[in-house]
């Protein structure tokens, strides 16, 4: 029997701060670095269009589908499936959090290297030294022990303050000011000699690269992109209100993401043809080709820290919502308070982000299986819970329930039901053979 009632479980004080705290975790590294190079690859503004596409038919229902979910039973992964009935659910939630646990510390690792980056940036470290020595530098294990503590210390203490004192309040002010950012770093951007050649590459249709495999590679960044997974939207929803508007806090979550993937090839593009760079070369643009061109760009390593800055934001937001999926599921399934059921993930975070830090291997197979499979597999199992097992009629009223600008009819049902599912598998199959 799925419980409704708000118990002792914390929510959002605002409905601002939800919407926030959403795209805290939905936006990220992979609408930095990812976005752009897909858009580059597979049709330019005609993959944007595509992306839009899937995200107002697949991407925006899954969303409803996780919130609603999250709200209806008041419970992180760990204990929801348990709660709705599913098959062996008391074992199934769990291990789709222990998977995220053994497998989720290379982001923390990546997010260190990124601080690193940041204060070297503002420093100018790395003006005399060669960018690639550099890297290698901070590459070294104390070197990143270092980083990894400068992520999991400021994650402890707003996590620690739980969902409205922390949580809420770090990112209400966060996201907007990484959109900020990001609009002020677009407008030097376009000063730069050449950057015209960069819009013109953006956002110029391209349908001759636009195959079959154009959708597939579309949808596995929708749903990567928006932190579908069954773990992050799924938790964050159980703190919302029951008078939140479910419909058009998914519809929010998705624009604001889609917008920071967007804004961001308005500033890598430019960039790129004005230097002369790969603007594809993946997590490789942080941490080498940037830095490069922040050497030499007139005001570089002030416009770097800015920039460096604002994807700061975007990744720390999204460690918090990894910390607190882990730190959520270990208070409800043991009852123990949030400082030791954070203090647990965080040690086990750190203990398990080790070999990811003398391995390379290690970090790009964890990457791999998580992306791959887990959070796949995590979003599949939730969608097809929320709505086989608890039925039309509870769908839509989880649905609706607080709704204000549309309440959706039986259509949703069906769509989520069906359409959903086949998609996620779409998108598994595509990156596991790939």
């Amino acid at each position: 029997m799925v419980e409704t009632t708000l118990s002792k479980r914390e929510t959002f004080a605002t409905y601002f701060g939800a919407i926030m705290t959403m795209l805290g975790t939905a936006v990220g590294l992979g609408n930095v670095w990812r976005f752009p190079y897909m858009m580059g690859k597979y049709g330019g503004a005609a993959f944007l269009l595509i992306y839009a596409l899937i995200v107002l038919l697949v991407g925006i229902p899954a969303l409803m589908a996780e919130m609603a979910l999250g709200r209806a039973t008041r419970a992180a992964t760990g204990e929801v499936f348990d709660k709705i009935g599913f098959p062996l659910g008391k074992y199934v939630g769990p291990l789709i959090v222990l998977g995220f646990l053994a497998l989720s510390p290379y982001y923390a690792v990546v997010s260190g290297w990124l601080t690193i980056y940041l204060i070297a940036t503002w420093l100018g470290l790395y003006a005399n030294v060669d960018v690639g020595d550099f890297f290698n530098m901070v590459l070294q294990p104390h070197i990143q022990i270092v980083g990894l503590l400068s992520i999991l210390i400021p994650v402890y203490i707003v996590i620690y303050f739980g969902v409205k004192k922390g949580i809420e309040r770090v990112s209400k002010y966060m996201m907007p000011l990484f959109y900020v950012l990001f609009i002020g770093l677009i407008v030097y951007a376009l000063t730069l000699p050449g950057a015209g050649k960069g819009l013109e590459y953006y956002l110029t249709p391209k349908p001759e690269q636009v195959e079959p495999m154009t959708f597939v590679a579309a949808m596995g960044q929708a749903f990567f992109s928006l932190s579908l997974g069954g773990l992050f939207i799924l938790t964050y929803g159980s703190y919302l209100r029951d008078n939140d508007d479910i419909p058009l806090t998914a519809t929010y979550t998705a624009f604001g993401d889609t917008l920071a993937a967007f804004l961001a090839g308005l500033v890598i593009f430019p960039i790129a043809f004005s230097f002369g760079i790969e603007p594809g070369s993946g997590p490789g643009l942080m941490f080498l080709t940037l830095p490069s061109v922040f050497k030499v760009m007139p005001g570089g390593f002030i416009y770097g820290g800015l920039l460096l800055l604002a994807v700061w934001i975007a990744v720390f937001l999204s460690d918090i919502a990894s910390f607190e999926v882990m730190t959520a599921s270990l208070m409800d399934r043991f009852g123990w308070s949030r400082k030791k059921s954070l203090t647990f993930a965080v040690a086990a975070q750190f203990i398990l982000a080790l070999p990811v830090i003398y391995s390379l291997e290690v970090l790009e197979i964890c990457d791999l299986i998580l992306g791959s499979l887990w959070l796949p597999l995590g979003s599949i199992l939730a969608i097809i819970g929320f709505t086989w097992l608890l039925g039309k009629e509870k769908v839509l009223e989880e649905i609706n329930k607080g709704a204000k600008v549309l309440r959706l009819g039986p259509w949703i049902y069906y769509w989520m039901k069906i359409a959903i599912p086949l998609a996620i598998v779409l998108i598994a199959i595509y990156l596991l053979i790939g």
